[in-house]
């Protein structure tokens, strides 16, 4: 038993290029290990490319000894050499003479065995484990101790969030003083929460591609249990038919096992797929768990790693069809042998998973045509109808209704439908009873913003309300208003009545001078912009003040006249309107960084209103005299630029305010031309409402809008000093 355990370590704990166990094993990007002094061989031109896998990595700036450490690999001989020590004797399995052992290698040997295995041709180049090293004998001590920081010779007791590695003491008062860091124990168990949620999808993909496995198995059983069925019926068949036809029969036999095999062949093929990819997750999942229960700077150290093998093995798994490709179908069609016809067909249905619709933007009240394109098992799209298509709408609230299928006989079908429900649908696809790539497929049905004509309801808070700029909603269905004239900021519940009012003229802690935008994050905490105040202040909802950032100025850290604000995945997002451009910040209020510059070019402001994130997570931007919008990247980087100035359909003048629905329409308020103008997800022109009055669906200056989670559409009146709900 002892033989066989070490042999077990040695097999993993082997080092590929000098074929000895691991001397500080470093692992690369590519998730192999090798030692330190092997991959310092291995080094050209601050590059080494992996023995096994061929892949390149730069190598850090500090030389090979930065690559993250194999804390695993080394515990695993530590491990065993300690439970070796508590072995007592054992003796040479290779000789007669019993001597005390002194190696291993396969066997335990003692000190001459030792010697003729180094000397001999075909084991001289064998990988032996001295067991008397002292290196090996003393590997592992009761407690651990922290490696010593390279730079300052100082235990690595903290962890650098920005950087991603361990620091000392000395390091997070100079160079990372400015950096996201905290004691290793207290960013172990932040990182290791979040290795967990990163992780959690794992079981889930286990328990799918079993239950895919299962399914595909199932698939091709019963497929060859039909073929035998069928190859019973055309013996049957031909039993009765004279010897001329015998040829024929042949024929027919050979074209089910033709067709069979390539179902067979298929299935088999998937099959291998969907077993690699759980392979491929499985594995990640061990190692997952190995590296939340190792101890914290172990864990801090291969997390980015595991993370990254993570992403690659979801995104091959999303990718993996989780379906059999084939239908398990089929079936002999005898003809009446009477004078002597083609006697029969072998006939197996060639649609595939691979079959798609094409869903457009659905609008509720409105009739909805959708394609279905379908293909044969290899992909290609049929060019012949015929198909026993099915499709029903489930709308989630206990209606679920059948949809209207055309066949236009050339491998496509057109189903059309009209909800009059909004909100989120599901529509069921199935050809030959099996679902469609994609089926259930899932959609938003819009409401149809050109009947928004006329409001239903303003408030003005008894004619106290000065002038109303931002507008948020919160998850819990409360809303705010940034109201500029008296410095506060209104609090509504869901019955858009008022429960308070935040603020008061000044410049402390909960005061504001020109409050202009308003947000809320997932957890309600409310953001205001105080913009002459040059920064933003954060609240609960019950008004208590926790934290502010941002000063006048134009460098980092610095705003100027900040407007617009919108909260998405814990980063603030707010149009610094007089610098011209977009200033990033966590909500904890640390400074990210800012994109954009003065000008009329791509990715340019020209004093920017207001920001707002898509479904999609596109950033788009009001840019207010560029009279244009442009969506970004979360990053920054730019995408499009859409908007012309002019008050014609489509164009824009001053867009003041911006937001987006659950199914991507944008809608923008205008400025100077008084109205609100609606676009789809792709800036496809809608319509526009609104001229200027104080009438009903009329404006003064509107700069604010927003979605309450009911549908409703907020509008903030500036000059007319209400608020309007369409």
């Amino acid at each position: 038993m002892a033989a066989i355990e070490l042999k077990r370590v040695t097999d993993h704990a082997t080092c590929p290029v000098c074929l000895q166990l691991y001397k500080c094993p470093k692992v690369l990007p590519c998730q192999h290990s090798y030692c330190q002094e092997c991959l310092i061989k291995l080094e050209k031109d601050k590059k080494i490319t992996c023995p096994e896998c061929r892949k390149i990595a730069e190598v850090p700036a500090k030389g090979v000894k930065d690559f993250p450490t194999n804390f695993t690999l080394t515990h695993l001989i530590d491990d065993f050499f300690l439970r070796w020590q508590d072995r007592g004797t054992v003796n040479c399995e290779v000789c007669v003479e019993k001597d005390l052992v002194t190696s291993f290698c396969s066997l335990f040997m003692c000190q001459t065995c030792q010697t003729f295995h180094k000397r001999s041709r075909d084991t001289h180049q064998h990988v032996i484990v001295y067991l008397e090293e002292p290196s090996q004998l003393k590997v592992a001590q009761p407690q651990r101790t922290l490696p010593n920081c390279p730079d300052h010779d100082l235990e690595l007791k903290f962890y650098c969030d920005t950087c991603e590695r361990l620091v000392c003491v000395y390091c997070t008062m100079n160079e990372h003083a400015q950096h996201s860091h905290g004691a290793i124990k207290k960013m172990a168990a932040k990182h290791r929460e979040q290795l967990k949620k990163t992780t959690a999808p794992l079981n889930d993909m286990i328990t799918k591609l079993s239950q895919a496995h299962d399914n595909i198995t199932g698939t091709k059983k019963r497929v060859l249990q039909q073929h035998k069925t069928v190859d019973k019926d055309i013996d049957q068949f031909f039993d009765n038919v004279i010897q001329k036809v015998q040829q024929q029969r042949q024929q027919l036999k050979q074209e089910l096992h033709n067709k069979v095999s390539g179902k067979v062949k298929l299935l088999t093929t998937q099959l291998e797929e969907v077993e690699c990819v759980k392979a491929h997750v499985v594995s990640v999942n061990e190692l997952a768990s190995e590296v939340e229960e190792s101890c914290d700077d172990e864990m801090l150290s291969g997390e980015k790693q595991l993370v990254h093998r993570i992403y690659e093995v979801t995104d091959t798994y999303y990718k993996t069809y989780l379906v059999p490709k084939e239908i398990d179908s089929s079936y002999f069609i005898p003809c009446d042998p009477k004078p002597f016809p083609q006697f029969g067909h072998v006939h197996t249905k060639e649609y595939s998973p691979q079959c798609e619709a094409d869903i457009p933007v659905v609008v509720q009240s409105k009739l909805v045509e959708f394609t279905i394109i379908t293909k044969d098992v290899k992909g290609i799209p049929l060019t012949s109808g015929g198909g026993v298509v099915k499709v029903k709408l489930d709308s989630g609230r206990g209606n679920i209704q059948s949809v209207t299928v055309k066949d236009s006989n050339n491998g496509r079908y057109t189903g059309s439908f009209n909800t009059e429900l909004g909100g989120h649908h599901q529509l069921s696809v199935t050809i030959g009873g099996q679902h469609i790539k994609g089926s259930p497929l899932s959609f938003i049905a819009s409401r149809d913003y050109s009947k928004l004509s006329r409001s239903n309801k303003v408030i003005n808070d008894n004619g106290k309300m000065g002038q109303p700029r931002g507008v948020a909603f919160s998850s819990d269905h409360h809303w705010a208003v940034a109201e500029i004239n008296n410095d506060c900021v209104y609090i509504f519940n869901e019955q858009d009545q008022l429960v308070r009012k935040i603020g008061s003229c000044g410049d402390g802690a909960g005061q504001f001078n020109g409050p202009r935008g308003v947000s809320f994050d997932d957890d309600n905490f409310l953001y205001v912009v105080d913009g002459d105040n040059h920064r933003v202040q954060k609240f609960d909802l019950t008004g208590h003040y926790i934290l502010q950032f941002g000063r006048l100025g134009s460098n980092d850290k610095e705003l100027n006249c900040p407007f617009g604000i919108t909260v998405h995945h814990n980063k603030v997002y707010i149009a610094d309107r007089r610098n011209h451009r977009i200033s990033v910040y966590q909500t904890d209020g640390t400074y990210c960084f800012s994109f954009g510059s003065r000008g009329s070019g791509p990715g340019q402001f020209q004093y920017p209103f207001n920001v707002a994130v898509t479904p999609d997570n596109t950033l788009l931007v009001a840019d207010s005299q560029g009279n244009c919008i442009q969506s970004f990247q979360l990053d920054g980087a730019f995408i499009h630029r859409v908007g012309t100035k002019g008050s014609d359909k489509g164009q824009l003048n001053a867009p003041s305010s911006i937001t987006v629905d659950p199914n991507g329409y944008i809608l923008v308020t205008e400025y100077y031309n008084h109205r609100v103008s609606i676009f789809d997800k792709k800036f496809n022109y809608i319509c526009s409402f609104g001229s200027k009055g104080t009438g009903n669906n009329q404006f003064s200056y509107p700069c604010g809008i927003a979605i309450a989670p009911n549908g409703s559409v907020y509008i903030s009146d500036d000059d007319n000093k209400r608020i309007i709900i369409y």
